[in-house]
């Protein structure tokens, strides 16, 4: 039987590893998908080549995951707020297969500590991003947006409290035309902000 949606299996705290490989034919994953399971340390994401829309709380509170790889996720058009939202232990995100991903809820990462690294090469296509992306995200140091040249809209706290980002570079975010308040807020290590292409009128808030 081919399954094409998914509902919530949540607070599983025992489950360690999920293979998707058989859920090739996936589109829909509902509402808290995976969210509070504390022992899964990795999700492989290779079988959901056909997933489009993940509701909200995916992989939320996954405090053990270290690693996501979205090769796979070739499909994937919109992603619900709180996506890997307080995933502590995770340090790196590769978005290279997310090519056609053009909307994220709010709290994408936030809270992950110990997230050293968000290569955004693959979000050639992403258009909005709700309130507090990236924020409290304390071990990250550079964030390259060039990749983001269809960015147009950031909520509200976008990478505040990310006291160890010492480099941005905004220089592709040509079509950035609104950016919410308390933008870059205590980014104390921050040294340098490349905006030398400047972005679409208005100004960021």
């Amino acid at each position: 039987m081919a399954v094409s949606a998914l509902s919530r299996p949540h607070a599983c705290t025992s489950l360690t590893a999920l293979d998707c490989t058989g859920l090739t034919q996936v589109t829909t994953a509902g509402d808290h998908w995976l969210t509070g399971c504390t022992s899964l340390t990795a999700l492989d994401c290779a079988g959901l080549s056909q997933l489009v829309t993940v509701g909200h709380c995916w992989l939320h509170d996954c405090a053990s995951l270290t690693a996501l790889d979205c090769a796979g996720l070739t499909q994937l058009t919109t992603v619900g707020g709180y996506w890997l939202y307080g995933c502590t232990s995770l340090t790196a995100l590769d978005c290279t297969g997310l090519t056609r991903l053009t909307t994220v809820g709010s709290l994408w990462l936030a809270g992950c500590k110990r997230l050293t690294a968000l290569n955004s090469t693959g979000l050639s296509q992403l258009v909005t991003v709700g309130n507090y992306w990236l924020v409290d995200c304390a071990s990250l140091t550079a964030l390259d947006c060039t990749s983001l040249t269809q960015l147009t809209t950031v909520g509200d706290h976008w990478l505040q409290g990310c006291t160890s980002l010492a480099s941005l570079d905004c220089t592709g975010l040509t079509q950035l035309s609104s950016v919410g308040h308390f933008w870059l807020a205590y980014c104390t290590s921050l040294t340098a902000l490349d905006c030398s292409t400047g972005w679409r009128s208005p100004a960021p808030a």
